[in-house]
Protein backbone atom coordinates (compact mmCIF):
# COMPACT_ATOMS: atom_id res chain seq x y z
CA UNK A 1 0.00 0.00 0.00
CA UNK A 2 1.44 3.42 -1.17
CA UNK A 3 0.95 6.43 1.23
CA UNK A 4 1.68 9.73 -0.07
CA UNK A 5 2.80 12.29 2.64
CA UNK A 6 3.51 15.95 1.39
CA UNK A 7 6.05 15.51 -1.13
CA UNK A 8 7.67 12.08 -0.04
CA UNK A 9 6.61 8.97 -1.13
CA UNK A 10 6.75 5.81 1.64
CA UNK A 11 5.96 1.61 1.00
CA UNK A 12 4.89 -0.07 4.19
CA UNK A 13 4.43 -4.21 4.29
CA UNK A 14 2.25 -5.78 6.38
CA UNK A 15 2.89 -9.22 8.08
CA UNK A 16 0.99 -11.13 10.67
CA UNK A 17 2.79 -12.87 13.68
CA UNK A 18 0.84 -15.76 16.30
CA UNK A 19 1.95 -16.43 19.62
CA UNK A 20 1.91 -19.94 19.85
CA UNK A 21 1.78 -20.14 23.88
CA UNK A 22 -1.35 -17.90 23.84
CA UNK A 23 -2.37 -18.60 20.44
CA UNK A 24 -2.92 -15.07 19.71
CA UNK A 25 -2.48 -13.32 16.16
CA UNK A 26 -0.89 -10.29 16.09
CA UNK A 27 -0.18 -7.81 12.74
CA UNK A 28 2.63 -5.59 13.04
CA UNK A 29 3.55 -3.02 10.27
CA UNK A 30 7.11 -2.09 9.18
CA UNK A 31 8.31 0.20 6.35
CA UNK A 32 10.31 -1.83 3.91
CA UNK A 33 11.67 1.18 1.93
CA UNK A 34 11.73 4.98 1.58
CA UNK A 35 12.51 7.38 -0.63
CA UNK A 36 12.22 11.07 -0.83
CA UNK A 37 12.06 12.88 -4.32
CA UNK A 38 10.04 16.38 -5.19
CA UNK A 39 6.86 16.32 -6.45
CA UNK A 40 7.18 17.40 -10.16
CA UNK A 41 4.42 19.85 -11.30
CA UNK A 42 2.10 19.08 -13.61
CA UNK A 43 2.92 20.73 -17.32
CA UNK A 44 -0.15 21.27 -19.91
CA UNK A 45 0.09 22.86 -22.54
CA UNK A 46 -3.53 21.92 -24.12
CA UNK A 47 -2.19 20.84 -27.25
CA UNK A 48 -0.18 24.36 -28.21
CA UNK A 49 2.55 23.82 -29.78
CA UNK A 50 5.69 25.99 -29.27
CA UNK A 51 6.17 29.03 -32.18
CA UNK A 52 8.54 27.93 -34.82
CA UNK A 53 8.56 31.68 -36.28
CA UNK A 54 10.01 34.09 -34.07
CA UNK A 55 10.24 37.82 -35.58
CA UNK A 56 12.80 39.28 -35.30
CA UNK A 57 12.36 43.41 -36.55
CA UNK A 58 8.76 45.12 -38.36
CA UNK A 59 7.90 48.04 -39.22
CA UNK A 60 5.59 50.43 -41.10
CA UNK A 61 5.16 53.62 -42.38
CA UNK A 62 2.17 55.50 -44.02
CA UNK A 63 1.44 59.06 -44.87
CA UNK A 64 -1.03 60.68 -47.62
CA UNK A 65 -2.34 64.46 -47.93
CA UNK A 66 -4.99 65.74 -49.96
CA UNK A 67 -5.45 69.50 -51.86
CA UNK A 68 -8.87 68.99 -51.49
CA UNK A 69 -11.14 66.17 -50.05
CA UNK A 70 -15.14 65.89 -49.25
CA UNK A 71 -17.07 62.90 -47.74
CA UNK A 72 -20.91 62.38 -46.30
CA UNK A 73 -22.92 59.85 -45.46
CA UNK A 74 -27.04 59.81 -45.11
CA UNK A 75 -29.41 57.18 -42.96
CA UNK A 76 -28.53 55.05 -40.33
CA UNK A 77 -26.84 51.62 -40.67
CA UNK A 78 -29.56 48.95 -40.63
CA UNK A 79 -32.33 51.33 -41.70
CA UNK A 80 -34.04 51.12 -45.42
CA UNK A 81 -31.48 52.95 -47.26
CA UNK A 82 -28.02 54.39 -46.49
CA UNK A 83 -25.38 55.44 -47.98
CA UNK A 84 -21.66 57.00 -47.85
CA UNK A 85 -18.67 58.51 -50.29
CA UNK A 86 -16.02 60.45 -50.58
CA UNK A 87 -14.18 62.41 -52.99
CA UNK A 88 -10.58 63.90 -52.88
CA UNK A 89 -8.79 65.88 -55.66
CA UNK A 90 -5.19 66.18 -55.85
CA UNK A 91 -4.32 63.49 -53.36
CA UNK A 92 -0.70 61.41 -53.04
CA UNK A 93 0.39 58.99 -50.38
CA UNK A 94 2.77 56.76 -49.74
CA UNK A 95 2.91 53.45 -47.93
CA UNK A 96 5.28 50.56 -46.63
CA UNK A 97 6.15 47.91 -44.32
CA UNK A 98 8.75 45.01 -43.70
CA UNK A 99 9.92 42.42 -41.65
CA UNK A 100 12.28 39.89 -40.91
CA UNK A 101 11.86 36.53 -39.40
CA UNK A 102 13.92 33.42 -38.12
CA UNK A 103 12.07 30.03 -38.85
CA UNK A 104 13.59 27.86 -35.73
CA UNK A 105 12.00 24.08 -37.22
CA UNK A 106 13.27 25.06 -40.67
CA UNK A 107 16.36 27.08 -39.75
CA UNK A 108 15.80 29.85 -42.16
CA UNK A 109 15.77 33.78 -41.99
CA UNK A 110 13.18 35.66 -44.35
CA UNK A 111 13.41 39.15 -45.11
CA UNK A 112 10.17 40.47 -47.16
CA UNK A 113 8.69 44.05 -47.35
CA UNK A 114 6.22 46.08 -49.69
CA UNK A 115 5.74 49.53 -51.08
CA UNK A 116 2.93 51.34 -52.77
CA UNK A 117 2.48 55.31 -53.76
CA UNK A 118 -0.03 56.80 -56.22
CA UNK A 119 -0.44 60.22 -57.21
CA UNK A 120 -4.23 61.13 -58.01
CA UNK A 121 -5.69 64.14 -60.04
CA UNK A 122 -8.80 62.89 -58.84
CA UNK A 123 -10.72 59.87 -56.95
CA UNK A 124 -13.79 58.78 -55.42
CA UNK A 125 -15.61 55.90 -53.98
CA UNK A 126 -19.14 55.13 -52.51
CA UNK A 127 -21.39 52.80 -51.29
CA UNK A 128 -25.22 52.39 -50.84
CA UNK A 129 -26.73 49.99 -48.73
CA UNK A 130 -31.04 48.61 -48.49
CA UNK A 131 -32.32 46.49 -45.51
CA UNK A 132 -35.05 44.35 -45.18
CA UNK A 133 -36.53 42.06 -43.80
CA UNK A 134 -35.35 38.73 -45.12
CA UNK A 135 -31.64 40.44 -46.85
CA UNK A 136 -30.14 43.31 -48.18
CA UNK A 137 -28.17 44.88 -50.90
CA UNK A 138 -25.26 47.14 -51.36
CA UNK A 139 -23.48 48.71 -54.38
CA UNK A 140 -20.37 50.18 -54.22
CA UNK A 141 -17.94 52.18 -56.73
CA UNK A 142 -14.71 53.66 -56.96
CA UNK A 143 -12.75 54.98 -59.14
CA UNK A 144 -9.78 57.19 -59.78
CA UNK A 145 -7.78 59.22 -62.09
CA UNK A 146 -4.13 59.35 -62.08
CA UNK A 147 -0.99 57.13 -61.11
CA UNK A 148 0.14 54.61 -59.01
CA UNK A 149 2.63 52.19 -58.43
CA UNK A 150 3.34 49.21 -56.13
CA UNK A 151 6.77 46.82 -55.56
CA UNK A 152 7.33 43.89 -53.36
CA UNK A 153 9.91 41.38 -52.61
CA UNK A 154 11.26 38.55 -50.19
CA UNK A 155 14.85 37.07 -49.50
CA UNK A 156 14.21 33.84 -48.12
CA UNK A 157 18.23 31.66 -46.51
CA UNK A 158 18.87 28.53 -45.67
CA UNK A 159 22.22 28.28 -44.54
CA UNK A 160 22.25 24.49 -43.24
CA UNK A 161 21.54 23.60 -46.89
CA UNK A 162 23.02 26.62 -48.54
CA UNK A 163 19.96 27.60 -50.06
CA UNK A 164 18.95 31.13 -51.10
CA UNK A 165 15.98 32.18 -52.94
CA UNK A 166 14.75 35.45 -53.55
CA UNK A 167 11.61 37.09 -56.00
CA UNK A 168 10.27 40.53 -56.84
CA UNK A 169 7.78 41.92 -58.22
CA UNK A 170 5.84 45.51 -58.95
CA UNK A 171 3.41 46.95 -61.25
CA UNK A 172 2.77 51.10 -62.26
CA UNK A 173 -0.56 52.15 -63.74
CA UNK A 174 -1.07 55.53 -65.14
CA UNK A 175 -4.52 56.70 -66.38
CA UNK A 176 -7.94 55.74 -65.28
CA UNK A 177 -9.43 53.22 -63.60
CA UNK A 178 -13.46 52.35 -62.45
CA UNK A 179 -14.36 49.64 -60.50
CA UNK A 180 -18.15 48.29 -59.08
CA UNK A 181 -19.53 45.69 -56.74
CA UNK A 182 -23.27 44.49 -56.20
CA UNK A 183 -23.70 42.09 -53.26
CA UNK A 184 -26.75 40.30 -52.57
CA UNK A 185 -27.89 38.69 -49.20
CA UNK A 186 -30.90 36.96 -48.73
CA UNK A 187 -31.44 34.71 -45.05
CA UNK A 188 -27.65 33.00 -44.62
CA UNK A 189 -26.55 33.44 -48.14
CA UNK A 190 -24.93 36.02 -50.23
CA UNK A 191 -23.90 36.46 -53.84
CA UNK A 192 -21.73 38.91 -55.12
CA UNK A 193 -20.54 40.12 -58.84
CA UNK A 194 -18.04 43.00 -59.93
CA UNK A 195 -15.87 44.43 -62.72
CA UNK A 196 -13.34 46.81 -63.64
CA UNK A 197 -12.44 49.19 -66.48
CA UNK A 198 -9.30 50.30 -67.01
CA UNK A 199 -8.12 52.62 -69.80
CA UNK A 200 -4.37 53.77 -69.78
CA UNK A 201 -0.81 52.53 -69.45
CA UNK A 202 0.19 49.79 -67.24
CA UNK A 203 3.17 47.42 -66.49
CA UNK A 204 3.81 44.63 -64.08
CA UNK A 205 6.95 42.29 -63.43
CA UNK A 206 7.97 39.41 -61.60
CA UNK A 207 11.26 37.74 -60.71
CA UNK A 208 12.47 34.74 -59.06
CA UNK A 209 15.93 34.01 -58.61
CA UNK A 210 17.05 30.85 -56.11
CA UNK A 211 20.15 28.65 -55.41
CA UNK A 212 19.08 25.27 -54.67
CA UNK A 213 21.32 21.92 -54.87
CA UNK A 214 23.86 24.07 -56.58
CA UNK A 215 21.58 24.95 -59.37
CA UNK A 216 21.36 28.52 -59.93
CA UNK A 217 17.92 29.44 -61.67
CA UNK A 218 16.21 32.68 -62.24
CA UNK A 219 12.93 33.13 -64.33
CA UNK A 220 10.96 36.83 -65.15
CA UNK A 221 7.95 37.78 -65.91
CA UNK A 222 7.41 41.06 -67.94
CA UNK A 223 3.84 42.50 -68.72
CA UNK A 224 3.07 45.45 -70.28
CA UNK A 225 -0.83 46.87 -70.80
CA UNK A 226 -1.58 49.80 -74.11
CA UNK A 227 -5.03 48.97 -75.28
CA UNK A 228 -4.02 45.17 -75.78
CA UNK A 229 -1.99 43.55 -73.11
CA UNK A 230 1.21 41.00 -73.87
CA UNK A 231 3.59 39.57 -72.19
CA UNK A 232 6.72 37.71 -72.09
CA UNK A 233 8.55 35.32 -69.95
CA UNK A 234 12.16 33.79 -69.70
CA UNK A 235 14.46 31.83 -67.73
CA UNK A 236 17.87 30.42 -67.21
CA UNK A 237 19.12 27.50 -65.28
CA UNK A 238 22.82 27.02 -64.35
CA UNK A 239 24.45 24.25 -62.30
CA UNK A 240 27.09 25.32 -60.29
CA UNK A 241 28.81 22.22 -59.98
CA UNK A 242 28.74 20.94 -63.24
CA UNK A 243 30.77 24.61 -64.52
CA UNK A 244 32.91 24.43 -61.80
CA UNK A 245 33.88 20.64 -62.68
CA UNK A 246 33.88 21.91 -66.64
CA UNK A 247 36.48 24.21 -65.68
CA UNK A 248 38.81 21.84 -63.89
CA UNK A 249 38.34 19.47 -66.90
CA UNK A 250 39.17 22.67 -69.01
CA UNK A 251 42.43 23.41 -66.98
CA UNK A 252 43.30 19.90 -66.80
CA UNK A 253 43.02 19.48 -70.99
CA UNK A 254 45.13 22.70 -71.47
CA UNK A 255 47.67 21.15 -68.76
CA UNK A 256 47.56 17.85 -70.91
CA UNK A 257 48.73 19.86 -74.22
CA UNK A 258 50.93 21.91 -72.27
CA UNK A 259 52.90 18.79 -71.62
CA UNK A 260 52.44 17.21 -74.97
CA UNK A 261 54.01 20.39 -76.60
CA UNK A 262 56.89 20.24 -74.04
CA UNK A 263 57.64 16.62 -74.53
CA UNK A 264 57.10 17.10 -78.59
CA UNK A 265 59.72 20.11 -77.92
CA UNK A 266 62.04 17.82 -75.95
CA UNK A 267 62.12 15.27 -78.73
CA UNK A 268 63.23 17.72 -81.41
CA UNK A 269 65.95 19.36 -79.15
CA UNK A 270 67.13 15.93 -78.16
CA UNK A 271 67.27 14.74 -81.81
CA UNK A 272 68.89 18.01 -82.72
CA UNK A 273 71.68 17.29 -80.69
CA UNK A 274 71.74 13.46 -81.89
CA UNK A 275 72.28 14.87 -85.59
CA UNK A 276 74.80 17.26 -84.63
CA UNK A 277 76.74 14.74 -82.49
CA UNK A 278 76.91 12.38 -85.72
CA UNK A 279 77.97 15.13 -87.68
CA UNK A 280 80.92 15.94 -85.71
CA UNK A 281 82.05 12.29 -84.81
CA UNK A 282 82.12 12.20 -89.05
CA UNK A 283 84.20 15.41 -89.44
CA UNK A 284 86.34 14.37 -87.04
CA UNK A 285 86.66 10.78 -88.97
CA UNK A 286 87.49 12.21 -92.15
CA UNK A 287 90.36 14.87 -90.77
CA UNK A 288 91.81 12.62 -88.88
Amino acid sequence: MAISVDNRSRTYSRSYEQNRTTGETTRTTRSTSERGQPVKPEVKNNGVKPKAEVELFKDKFEAEANAVSAEGKFGKPGSALSGEGNVKVGSAGVSGEGSVTADLAKGQVKAEGKAEAHANLVSAEGKVKSEYGIGSTEASAKGNVGAEASVKGEVVVDPLHGDVAASAGGEAFVGARASAEVAQTVGPATAKVGGEVTAGLGAEFEADVGLKDGKLSANFDIGATLGIGASVEFGVEVDVGKVASGVKDAAGAVADVASNVADKAGDVVSGAADKAKDLAGKVLDIGW
